[in-house]
């Protein structure tokens, strides 16, 4: 491996990589259930030391991204899952089922790049709101700001 160079870390950025997404959501419109059917992502890891670690990482990402947006709710109080009582039956996650089908474009490394950038919170990052966005698609142009966004949100927007 090789590590960027020096001035590089002068500017933190240029060690991550860019990333940017596009969802396809559906929303049956007597019940209000979202389902994102589709996710590209385009991603800009400069040199791929392990292309199958890049890969799972931006696959973990939209998983991460959709629960965050769609499923998980967490109170913040004493009734919040960090009272110690919270596992799995009360706090909702992606499940496989939930899983879109993915595509990941990772773009060539620029001319002369010899480094990797770290991808981790960066494959993440763009999935939220793209997911906001393909919603008000969806419903004619209504924002949700807070989330998670639940069927019942949306049939709540709607009517």
């Amino acid at each position: 491996l090789v590590n960027p160079p020096a001035i590089n870390f002068r500017f933190g950025r240029t060690t991550y990589a860019p990333c940017g997404s596009l969802v396809a959501a559906t929303i049956e419109p007597r019940t209000g259930v979202i389902a994102v059917e589709s996710v590209v992502s385009v991603l800009s890891a400069g040199v791929q030391h392990c292309p199958q670690m890049v890969s799972g990482q931006s696959q973990g990402a939209i998983a991460m991204a959709l629960g965050n947006v769609l499923l998980e709710h967490c109170p913040n109080d004493r009734s919040g899952p960090g009272n110690g009582t919270w596992n799995l039956n009360r706090y909702a996650i992606a499940r496989s089922t939930d899983i879109p089908q993915q595509e990941l474009i990772v773009l060539p490394p620029a001319p002369g790049e010899i480094t990797a950038r770290g991808i981790a919170e960066a494959v993440m990052c763009p999935i939220g709101p793209s997911i906001l966005n393909a919603l008000a698609m969806a419903t004619g142009g209504k924002r949700y700001t807070a989330t998670p966004v639940t069927a019942r949100t949306v049939l709540e927007s709607l009517t």
